[in-house]
């Protein structure tokens, strides 16, 4: 879904049923309706990969969203291009993200290896993480797609395009989830080191992508609109004051905008990583050093308020664009994630045992102590990917839609499903 410089250190139509039955449906509970998953393809980005913690790695990956899909429906073969546990990261010689709970250093474990690259044909899951709408209609290597060594790992160097590689396995079924890179590489980068795809050339992108699987198959396409990326903990986490230890009152920080340090407000974010900076801000005035201009977090970690809206605005095209397509029957269901996650950001999930889930992945108390919610998050480390339970819930909102569409009757996924 991104792409994290190394200076920069490196979620339906409604809300769906997550239960926690221990028990799953037999086979003769579920209905698959109009849909034939004799071979179900999932394209996308790292949403669709199943990246948690910064990394595709294979505990996370055999709970990404189409895998979930898949043992829900009983496909025996669905192939994922799995990566040691180590992980495989945004950064070459780099696994998963590892936070340390005592300094808030956020490093990486060592990368890992794929363990079925030999597969001799192509993956069913061909999410590409990093991947742009446009490359996945030009690029065939990582050199064709920004340097992406994603796209060299899951396309193994077969001279395809990944939609190509998709066609070669005549998809009977297709879901799809693209545009989200198309701006979050430059949000994450707080809109100062990296561009965003205009909106009209994204709708004509989209248009190109939905025009290949359309001519060349006539699987149905169950898409998804693209999250407000804004409310993922990425943006969300790290307030933009420091807390006085005196009378826990609120203290600005200084943030970089436009070249020069400002005071933030309640409406700028400060990013996910810069979670040590921030930190060391508190442990500072702990001390009785106050922030000041000089100690200005880098604006490659902030996004003020006018580049919020700048985001939210380019968002609400995109699925503007991804409406028109359903409205002209390119698509043929659409699943709402957007509206998901902001009600998730809102009112969490609440399961039937009472514990409820949360967007929230950290807290801060009174005194600015940080506190990481692992227990409650629906997301992982990496503060922009779903953890297994948040892909869970995304499995269900595509499981919605195709039940809604296709006659179909698939149960939900439920927590004992999670492996």
């Amino acid at each position: 879904m991104y792409k994290l410089g190394l200076s920069n250190l490196i979620i339906v139509l409604t809300l769906a049923i997550l239960t926690a039955c221990s028990e799953s449906p037999t086979n003769s509970t579920i209905s698959t309706g109009d849909l034939d998953f004799t071979t179900y393809v999932a394209l996308g980005n790292s949403l669709t990969a199943g990246v948690s913690n910064g990394a595709l790695y294979a505990d996370a990956q055999i709970n990404s969203y189409p895998a979930l899909i898949a043992r829900r429906v009983d496909i025996p073969d669905f192939e994922q291009p799995t990566m040691a546990d180590s992980g495989f990261s945004f950064l070459p010689t780099e696994g998963r993200i590892v936070i340390n709970p005592l300094t808030m250093a956020i490093r990486f474990s060592h990368a890992g290896t794929e363990a079925n690259a030999s597969l001799n044909r192509a993956y069913n899951n061909l999410g590409i993480p990093a991947i742009r709408t446009d490359q996945m209609f030009r690029a065939t290597t990582g050199v064709d797609a920004d340097s992406n060594h994603f796209v060299d790992k899951i396309l193994r160097n077969h001279g395809r395009t990944v939609l190509e590689e998709a066609l070669t396995l005549d998809p009977t079924v297709i879901t799809l989830w693209v545009g989200n890179n198309d701006i979050l590489e430059a949000a994450v980068q707080g809109m100062s080191a990296a561009s965003y795809t205009p909106p009209t050339e994204f709708a004509a992108q989209l248009d190109s992508v939905l025009s290949v699987l359309n001519t060349q198959t006539d699987a149905p396409i169950i898409a998804a609109n693209i999250p407000d990326v804004t409310q993922v903990p990425y943006f969300t986490s790290i307030p933009s004051y420091v807390r006085n230890p005196v009378d826990s009152g609120k203290v600005y920080l200084y943030g970089m905008v436009n070249g020069a340090p400002q005071l933030l407000t309640d409406n700028d974010y400060v990013l996910f990583f810069a979670l040590p900076d921030f930190y060391a801000l508190q442990d500072s005035m702990n001390h009785g050093q106050m922030p000041g201009p000089e100690s200005a977090i880098s604006d490659t970690l902030v996004l003020d308020a006018t580049e919020v809206a700048e985001v939210r605005a380019v968002i609400a095209a995109y699925n503007q664009s991804i409406a028109a397509a359903l409205a002209a029957d390119k698509i043929d269901a659409l699943v709402d994630i957007n509206s998901l996650f902001n009600d998730l950001r809102v009112s969490g999930y609440t399961f039937e045992n009472g514990l409820t889930y949360t967007s929230a992945l950290i807290g801060f108390d009174n005194t600015g102590m940080i506190q990481l919610r692992l227990a409650t998050t629906l997301f992982s480390l990496d503060g922009l990917h779903p953890n297994s339970i948040g892909y869970a819930i995304v499995a269900n909102a595509f499981i919605d839609a195709m039940n809604a569409n296709f006659n179909a009757s698939i149960p939900a996924v439920t927590l004992s499903d999670l492996q």
